[in-house]
């Protein structure tokens, strides 16, 4: 069994990507992408697990729950592990 490690990332900038081409301008589109998510599949051992994750905070500041509706949350670092098949 392996693992996924999903890790939600603070003050992320927003990046600009083609996404297309307009026929009546004859110009690129574009729009604007906010990639605040970073996973890691495959991990083997939860050891793997936690190595990939300082990693991550060394290189990364981790969200934090800013909701207060959402209790379980608010206040903890977003950091997810799920089982893989």
């Amino acid at each position: 069994m392996s693992y996924r490690l999903t890790v939600h990332i603070d003050n992320v900038k927003k990046i600009r990507v083609e996404d297309g081409f307009d026929s009546k301008t004859k110009k690129p589109t574009t729009k604007e992408i906010l990639t605040n998510t970073i996973s890691i599949r495959n991990l083997k051992s939860k050891t793997r697990v936690d190595e990939a994750l300082n990693i991550l905070r060394n290189k990364y500041k981790i969200s934090v729950g800013k909701d207060r509706a959402k209790r379980n949350k608010y206040g903890k670092e977003l950091i997810y592990i799920s089982n893989e098949k």
